[in-house]
């Protein structure tokens, strides 16, 4: 019954995780911004395997039992605590692995794979504002980590 529920739980968070990107990544890659439509495009190119473009319910169907073969590490047909917490563990590092080379690739301007100084001290046009939380003109400790100011999706829309 323990592996029954954990094995529907998987196959669940991997399905509603799935179908969200999917949703998520369609509506965006009708933006026009193209970050979001770059984004989207990632999204779409993980369940589109004949690459149409689309996701057909087949392909999320093949997405999800490859997903749970990821997860199954010792192919019992079966997933442990252990193998979903290294599972999750290894997701995690995958996606921050794409966050970091997406935001060299962002920084890289001339995209010869280098930073050059010009490149490395570059601050984008209103980030220092967005940082500075209570506008008094300087970036302080306590501004560090607590997110943006509110309307910062506004700004960057702007």
């Amino acid at each position: 019954m323990k592996r029954t529920t954990m094995s529907m739980i998987l196959a669940g968070s991997l399905v509603t995780g799935g179908l969200i990107s999917v949703a998520t990544a369609q509506e965006k890659a009708e933006k026009p911004e193209s970050r979001r439509a770059e984004m989207a495009a990632k999204h779409i190119a993980r369940f589109d395997t004949d690459g149409d473009g689309k996701v057909s319910e087949a392909e999320v169907e093949a997405f999800k039992a490859a997903r749970f073969a990821e997860a199954d590490a010792n192919g019992d047909s079966k997933v442990t605590a252990d193998e979903l917490h290294a599972f999750h563990e290894a997701e995690k590092a995958r996606r921050e692995a794409e966050r970091r080379a997406a935001f060299f690739a962002r920084m890289d301007a001339d995209g010869d794979g280098t930073l050059s100084e010009a490149e490395f001290v570059t601050i984008k046009p209103g980030r220092f504002d967005r940082m500075d939380r209570d506008d008094d003109g300087f970036i302080e400790a306590g501004e560090f980590g607590r997110g943006h100011k509110g309307d910062h999706k506004k700004k960057m829309r702007d």
